[in-house]
């Protein structure tokens, strides 16, 4: 009975309540909606990371990660990647030799990073071959093949099959000198990172350095990023020997901004709902206004207090819910939407890529986050009715019957 009042109530004026349940539809749907833009942004920047060449999972020598020496190698490490290979929660896994070298050209020279590779293993783990815009991936016809990213060959001066010097500290602490050719071009989302990688087959360097086996890091992609941090603490006591990091360790400023998104989220719906409590109370207090009298005639006839504010309370939840309802499905199905089919971005590709996004965005929204929204939903709603409610239930019978 006092659902069917209450909603009869509520639609006498359907105008005004028309424009508080769209601008709430309205709401909803924009927050939502911006909300999965600003999670897509940073979801975009921790994948293409973790893909890129992260991975979710490192293997350091404890010395390594402060020094980046070439002796600093993981001792035994056919023994660490077999052992890991064998590990069901692992998908794949490679090895990697880090080396700070001066690349040249012809035209200038600079400081990069030199990556050694094993040209199939690496396939498994990382996108990078997948990111070649020109040229093939390690292991064509050419002697001592390099890759090199987009924004490193246009400051070095390179394209396919140019000649590029490497030189860098050996094990006895000589200049190593190394003529490589260019065997591909990669472009990532990351222009930074384009700039300052070369990468070459592991062999290679083994044999510029007569070494037969070094290796300065070890990196597992796992088949679910939430074991990540599980993992990361059973693995730092079974290899007790080695420096074992997450990506969320390596990279701490990608995990910031990831829990930096997902605060802005919530204080941006927060804020968002904040403001239609102003619009719902209005409407709420000019709807308790306009029936003055009528309640003075209830309470008259022996309603309590309480059960007319139970009314104004009911108006306002099936004003706010029904609202709600719309506003989050539609909102949640925009997401969706673009999720799939995704934003094409490509007009500010350059500015993104100093960021590490996709030119290509595809937003998200984090499940549990419709749980909170609901709850965020039905608090504005109750609050949004106290006012109102208490103000109907401080009105005495004979001067509300009187004053129309």
């Amino acid at each position: 009975m006092m659902l069917k009042l209450a909603w009869r109530n509520l639609w006498r004026n359907k105008k005004r309540s028309g424009i508080i349940w769209a601008a709430m539809v309205v709401g909803l749907w924009s927050g939502l909606f911006a909300s999965g833009i600003m999670l897509g942004m940073s979801d975009s920047m921790v994948r293409n990371a973790i893909d890129r060449d992260l991975g979710h999972v490192q293997f350091h020598l404890p010395s390594f990660t402060e020094d980046e020496l070439l002796t600093q190698t993981i001792p035994d490490a056919q023994n660490v990647l077999e052992k890991l290979q064998s590990k069901k929660e692992v998908a794949s896994v490679t090895d990697r030799i880090l080396i700070d070298a001066i690349a040249a050209s012809s035209k200038t020279s600079g400081v990069v990073k030199l990556t050694g590779l094993d040209e199939i293993r690496e396939k498994e783990v990382s996108t990078l071959d997948r990111h070649l815009i020109d040229g093939n991936w390690l292991g064509d016809d050419l002697k001592s093949p390099a890759i090199v990213g987009k924004k490193l060959a246009e400051k070095l001066g390179l394209k396919l099959k140019s000649k590029l010097i490497l030189s860098f500290q050996g094990f006895d602490g000589s200049v190593v000198y190394a003529n490589f050719k260019v065997a591909g071009i990669i472009q990532t989302q990351s222009s930074a990172f384009d700039e300052t990688h070369v990468w070459v087959s592991g062999n290679d360097l083994r044999k510029l350095t007569d070494r037969d086996d070094f290796t300065h890091e070890i990196v597992v992609k796992l088949n679910t990023s939430e074991q990540t941090d599980s993992l990361e603490k059973a693995w730092s006591v079974e290899f007790s020997n080695l420096k074992v990091q997450s990506w969320k360790t390596l990279v701490p400023e990608l995990k910031l901004t990831a829990d930096l998104s997902a605060m802005m989220m919530s204080i941006f719906m927060g804020i968002i709902l904040f403001a239609l409590l102003f619009g719902v109370t209005n409407t709420m207090l000019m709807s308790v206004l306009e029936r003055y009298r009528e309640f003075g005639i209830l309470m008259a006839v022996g309603m309590k207090p309480a059960r007319l504010f139970q009314l104004i309370l009911i108006e306002t939840l099936i004003l706010a819910l029904s609202a709600g309802v719309f506003g989050t499905a539609f909102g949640l199905l925009t997401v969706h939407w673009f999720g799939i089919h995704g934003i094409n971005l490509a007009l500010f590709a350059d500015g993104l890529a100093s960021f590490g996004i996709s030119s290509k965005l595809y937003t998200t929204i984090p499940p549990d986050m419709v749980w909170i929204l609901a709850l965020m939903i039905i608090s504005t709603a109750i609050i949004s009715a106290i006012y109102p409610g208490w103000k109907a239930t401080r009105l005495k019978p004979v001067e509300a019957i009187r004053s129309l």
